[in-house]
């Protein structure tokens, strides 16, 4: 791991540790930097234009997409983000650990939500099947009564 940068919750770099703060290992941003010189910046700046056109907006340019992230992110560290427990150390986050549980628990729900579909077409197959078979034994059987009523009678 790289240097520590420590900032406050209001996003203003720290020259201390000291208080509640943020720790950002300088690792972390070079990466991120990288990626985005190498890849362009469209990953991140398409969280905003899929909010936007989700709730019926307008396309938007690159450039607006990064205001609207920059005023948003401006405000500091949202009060439900915030764990000054975790947040002032290293190797303490589980942020990918939350959205993999978090894609996997939808994934159950909706493979159980799908079982449950199937199960019961297959529950309503089986009773159609079982009723069929109880019409075609009831005919059958009064069929064959009206057979042997005939031959012998």
């Amino acid at each position: 791991m790289g240097d520590k940068r420590y900032y406050d919750y209001s996003g203003k770099k720290s020259w201390t540790g000291i208080g509640r703060k943020v720790a950002i290992d300088d690792d972390w941003l070079e990466a991120v930097n990288s990626h985005f010189a190498n890849n362009g910046y469209d990953i991140l700046l398409s969280v905003i234009g899929t909010i936007l056109k989700e709730a019926g907006h307008s396309d938007l340019t690159r450039a607006q997409a990064w205001v609207i992230a920059q005023d948003v992110l401006n405000g500091g560290v949202p009060e439900i983000l915030r764990n000054t427990d975790e947040d002032e150390s290293l190797g303490k986050g589980h942020l990918m650990l939350d959205i993999a549980q978090k894609a996997a628990k939808g994934v159950v729900n909706t493979t159980v939500a799908a079982g449950n579909l199937a199960a019961s077409a297959a529950s309503s197959t089986v009773e159609m099947a079982q009723s069929a078979v109880s019409s075609t034994s009831t005919d059958t059987d009064s069929d064959d009564e009206e057979e042997f009523t005939g031959t012998n009678g």
